[in-house]
């Protein structure tokens, strides 16, 4: 079979959509599959016909137009979207306004005014949608009216090499757990900086460790006002400094104002590290992840609480990249490959 995978980046160190994008078609190159990855500018010159699927990672509006465009010329090519939370803004509004979040004006009108008069029709026009959780199929079945039947739940996975926690950690070793991590692109949305007012007023320790993404020197500023608290920025820092912020951190951090299902939350609850997350999100539920608003009060009330835990909870027992995968192939009607290269076979579409 033949398949586009359409998403803005492919490196395998970034989070989120960009990782399950690139595992997902080396999935499907390793069973066999032609995979072409496009960037959604590649979209217009792309002859869609040639195609058995095209599969678009995350929503990009103008490409899902092109496409809707020419479907009467693209024979049986079959389109199918992955949302990775897209739509949450549209469904949770009033919520973003209260926690103090708003779109930049020009570019939020045009998106909502966008997606109240054509997302409905170009989201029917799919033959697949997959959503990363229960709780997003409902919103946009609310939102769009699309059948929660033709939507898919299928979470992100976690690689085996990432799931290095351990079940439990006794008392002596949670002692030199005192600090706090944030490990994200340092953006507005993201609101790194209220987890910096957050450590100021706790009292507790926190490393922040990503790339700027136009906020650095405002976080930068509100570190430097408070010279006497523990706060540290790391920069960008690889896979296994990573793993090594979130082994030996009291938790993991994530005060974005909202979110999907941040992956860097699963990888942390795979090595059996707390998650402090924004309220506003798609994360799953889990002992080991406590939800608040991301205000700094509410995030340093959660932080101060973790102080006195006395052990770490059991690592989250999370979707494998195999089950995943099978999952998608089921859409497609395809076969999948497992890690040890023994094929898994997929019951074809009716």
């Amino acid at each position: 079979m033949r398949f586009a995978v359409i998403v803005d980046d492919f490196e395998l160190v970034r989070g989120g959509i960009e990782f399950q994008s690139a595992r997902l078609a080396k999935g499907l190159q390793a069973a066999g599959h032609h995979v072409d990855l496009l960037k959604p500018s590649e979209v217009r010159a792309a002859f869609i016909g040639n195609y058995d699927w095209v599969i678009f990672e995350g929503v990009r509006r103008l490409s899902l137009v092109s496409c809707h465009l020419r479907r009467s010329r693209s024979g049986t090519t079959r389109f199918c979207l992955a949302t990775h939370g897209s739509f949450y803004t549209n469904g949770h509004r009033s919520e973003l306004t209260r926690v103090g979040y708003r779109e930049p004006f020009f570019r939020g009108t045009i998106r909502r005014a966008f997606d109240f008069f054509f997302m409905s029709c170009l989201l029917r026009s799919l033959d697949s949608i997959v959503v990363l959780s229960k709780a997003e199929s409902d919103d946009i079945h609310r939102l769009f009216g699309v059948s929660t039947g033709r939507m898919r739940v299928l979470p992100l996975f976690i690689p085996l090499h990432k799931r290095t926690g351990v079940a439990s950690t006794s008392t002596s070793e949670t002692e030199t757990r005192q600090y706090f991590v944030v490990i994200s692109l340092i953006e507005r949305r993201k609101n790194v900086i209220g987890a910096v007012r957050a450590a100021v007023l706790s009292g507790t320790p926190l490393v922040i460790a990503g790339a700027d993404g136009g906020q650095l020197r405002k976080v930068r500023r509100e570190i430097e006002r408070n010279p006497s608290q523990q706060v540290k920025y790391v920069g960008s820092v690889s896979e296994e400094m990573k793993a090594e912020l979130l082994e030996g951190a009291t938790a993991l951090i994530i005060p974005s104002y909202f979110e999907g299902i941040p992956a860097v939350a699963l990888e942390a609850r795979a090595m059996g590290t707390r998650v402090i997350c924004t309220r506003l999100s798609y994360a799953p539920h889990d002992p080991g992840i406590i939800t608040c608003d991301p205000s700094p009060y509410e995030l340093a009330s959660r932080m101060s609480g973790l102080l006195l835990a006395s052990e770490r909870p059991v690592p989250a027992v999370l979707p494998t990249e195999e089950e995943v995968l099978e999952g998608y192939m089921k859409i497609f009607g395809a076969r999948a490959v497992r890690s040890d290269g023994a094929h898994l076979h997929s019951e074809a579409r009716s």
